[in-house]
């Protein structure tokens, strides 16, 4: 349940927008800290005190009191309040204040205040106006005003605007405007709040921020809200900012849309980006698409790309796709990859498939690489089940190191369920290795006398197993050469990811 206290706290809000955005810009021209923050930066005026400078250095003044009950029941029907006076400088000020409660029932039905000052070339203005027609405690209309002048270049302007016509406590309308201009840095502000049916739930809400300071230096804030069947559910936000300081720019944009406004967007999307000189650019971006607004989105797309000009690239993407939006998607990819010239490239990818989209991906594979200056890695692995009946047919796994000095390591792994009853017909684990010892005398220790391997027969100090011994027949059979034994597949059986035995990059 929504209070009559929290829709004019909203109005409080807006007016403290106001001031935020004003006398923010005095801060950015003093030096802020960066061009965004100078919307979020409040520093004092000086326009509000004038009044009491000058006040306080009186020479000659007036001020006086009206308290009229014409029905003697203790609630005044006008109380009036006013003073002016003059500094023997030849500054002035002026204060009025008036309470008007005619059907003296305690509860004030219009309030009027106004002030103003000037000093030389300073002056001030302020006012707000306060009305309550039928006295229930819920003003119709509450109006404030500022205005501040130094000179042509140090002046500052506030209004805000509460309309509530209905006297329920929900405004229809609140306004927030400013303007201002403080040396070479100038600002504006603006926001509108429209709730027509005054239900609570506004149909449209604006926000419109800007600052600029020297040398072509700005910032800029936009929110849009459209919720046109006032329901609580918008059919269309918008968020935008951009800014430019110097050599640095930046700008992003954030969009939501649900056109049935029912709570599920049928649409979001974000984007921004950064741009320092022409050397560095950093950029990155989101959609989300549910086209049939049941909340399982159909895409998901997410991008991102950073780059330093002759140096360093950065990318990295993520798709979902779920084109019958049951919750389990057909396809999900994920890739990034870093270029470092002259020292390190390096690229990882994933890839999950589930084509009948039941829960269980036919083929799952991921892949990475990488090359340094003396050193380069591969890993890949495969998950294959073309019955999607969750116990796979293969799973394949492959390993390779290579450093500069001659050292290299490779390992693979394969898994074979040809007939995906969860018991592998093999499963079969590789490994070789060559290292090469950084320090000359170790590497002679090393290598003499042993710079190949022996065969498996003197590893295993036992001779290879006659046909006769095994009980084989005895026609047209052969014991497998001690090479096969070492290795009993092939490269492209284990090594599927290798071309003519050198590491070559997947691709998502």
């Amino acid at each position: 349940m929504r209070t009559n206290a929290s829709h004019k706290g909203l109005a409080v809000l807006l007016a403290t927008l106001l001031s935020i955005t004003s006398f923010g810009m005095m801060a950015a021209a003093d030096g802020g800290e960066g061009p965004m923050a100078v919307l979020d930066s409040p520093t004092p005026g000086e326009g509000q005190g004038l009044v009491e400078q000058v006040g306080a250095s009186a020479a000659a003044w007036q001020r006086g009191v009206e308290i009229i009950d014409a029905d003697s029941d203790g609630n005044a029907e006008r109380t009036t309040a006013a003073e002016r006076g003059m500094t023997s400088a030849g500054a002035s000020w002026v204060r009025f204040y008036e309470v008007t409660d005619a059907d003296s029932d305690g509860v004030p039905d219009h309030v009027t205040a106004y002030e103003a000052a000037q000093d030389g070339e300073k002056a001030y203005q302020g006012g707000a106006e306060y009305v309550d027609a039928n006295s229930d405690g819920n003003p119709e209309k509450v109006e404030l005003y500022q205005g501040y002048r130094e000179s042509d270049t140090r002046w500052s302007l506030a209004h805000v605007l509460y309309v509530d016509a209905s006297s329920d406590g929900d405004p229809e309308s609140v306004e927030v405007f400013a303007a201002g201009q403080w040396d070479a840095a100038q600002w504006t502000a603006y926001a509108k709040l429209v709730d027509a049916d005054s239900d609570g739930n506004p149909e449209a809400f604006g926000v419109y921020q800007a600052v600029a300071w020297g040398d072509g230096n700005y910032a800029r804030r936009l929110l849009l809200y459209e919720d046109a069947d006032s329901d609580g559910h918008p059919e269309k936000v918008v968020v935008y900012e951009d800014a430019v300081a110097g050599e640095v720019g930046y700008a992003a944009v954030a969009g939501l849309e649900d056109a049935d406004s029912d709570g599920n967007p049928e649409r979001i999307e974000a984007f921004r980006a950064l741009k320092v000189d022409d050397e560095v650019i950093a950029a990155e971006h989101l959609k989300i698409v549910d086209a049939d607004s049941d909340g399982n989105p159909e895409s998901v797309t997410y991008g991102a790309i950073a780059a330093k000009e002759d140096e360093a690239v950065a990318v990295r993407a993520i798709e979902y796709v779920d084109a019958d939006s049951d919750g389990n998607p057909e396809s999900i990819k994920a890739y990034e990859g870093l270029l470092v010239v002259g020292v390190a490239v390096g690229e990882r990818a994933f890839e999950y498939v589930d084509a009948d989209s039941d829960g269980h991906p036919e083929r799952v594979t991921v892949g990475a690489w990488a090359i340094t200056a003396d050193v380069k890695a591969v890993e890949a692995a495969e998950w294959l089940d073309a019955d999607s009946d969750g116990n796979p047919e293969s799973i394949k796994a492959y390993r390779a190191i290579e450093a500069e000095n001659g050292s290299k390591v490779a390992q693979s792994f394969e898994y074979v369920d040809a007939d995906s009853d969860g018991n592998p017909e093999r499963v079969a684990f590789y490994e070789e290795g060559i290292v090469v010892w950084a320090d000359e005398g170790v590497e002679a220790m090393a290598t003499e006398g042993a710079s190949e391997l022996p065969p498996v027969e003197t590893l295993a100090q036992v001779e290879a197993p006659t046909a006769e011994s095994l009980g084989l027949a005895q026609e047209g059979t052969e014991l497998p050469s001690a090479q096969s034994l070492q290795r009993p597949w092939t490269d492209e059986q284990v090594r599927p990811w290798e071309n003519d035995g050198e590491a070559v990059a997947l691709a998502p």
